[in-house]
């Protein structure tokens, strides 16, 4: 590669730059590194993945190999992987920098379709995916609408609603404990949804027969 303009050593070293989110100040050399040796660009985007300290390469590399027209398809699936396991934050700086890096479409379609499996599986455990929403809602909302991602009802009351994600996640287990309530399902003493109206955390709520799950929760 030496005698091509650009030896390995050179992208290596480039990769170990902090430039402080310039991530086209990386496509000159690895631009470069796609045409003259994609095995060898592939096998760095695990390496640096796993072994790297520079975020913004762990973000560049990987997109830069999609816009490549040099690069070869067969190789395009470990791009995208690495992509998969970024954070939404870093994941949302990836999308954003494909479509800026002038991906072909069907690429970039790619790169969309493992942004929407990546949300899906999150959606699948609510729990987790309301967790992560809490840290990371705008990038969340920006890959949902870059992606043209779908998203379960409750995801969207979430992300596009009014309220905080904690209170949308909070009236979803006050709905599920009053159909319990009314139910007469619920354990202990509690068997009416009166107590839970307008008076929750109050003294009112705590002044009733709870028993003991209001009790713990008033």
């Amino acid at each position: 590669m030496a005698e091509l303009g650009v030896t390995r050593n050179e992208i290596v070293n480039k990769l170990n730059l902090s430039l402080h989110g310039d991530l086209p100040a990386y496509q000159g050399v690895i631009g470069a590194a796609c045409k003259q040796d994609p095995e060898f660009v592939a096998h760095l985007i695990s390496f640096d993945f796993t072994n790297g300290q520079i975020k913004d390469s762990k973000i560049a590399l990987p997109v830069i190999t999609l816009a490549s027209r040099d690069f070869p398809d067969e190789l395009i699936e470990n791009s995208l992987a690495h992509i998969a396991m970024q954070p939404p934050r870093e994941m949302l700086k990836a999308v954003r920098f494909a479509i800026a890096s002038n991906t072909t479409a069907r690429r970039q379609k790619s790169l969309d379709r493992v942004v929407r499996g990546y949300l899906a599986q999150r959606e699948s455990e609510p729990g987790k995916w309301s967790r992560l929403a809490v840290r990371h809602r705008r990038s969340l909302k920006s890959l949902y609408a870059l992606t043209h991602a779908p998203m379960p009802q409750w995801a969207s009351i979430a992300l596009f609603g009014s309220g905080s994600i904690t209170s949308v996640v909070f009236r979803s287990f006050l709905d599920i404990f009053g159909y319990l309530c009314s139910s007469g399902l619920a354990y202990g003493r509690l068997t009416t949804w009166d107590c839970w109206k307008p008076s929750v955390f109050s003294s009112e709520c705590i002044s009733k027969d709870c028993g003991s799950i209001g009790e713990s929760l008033c």
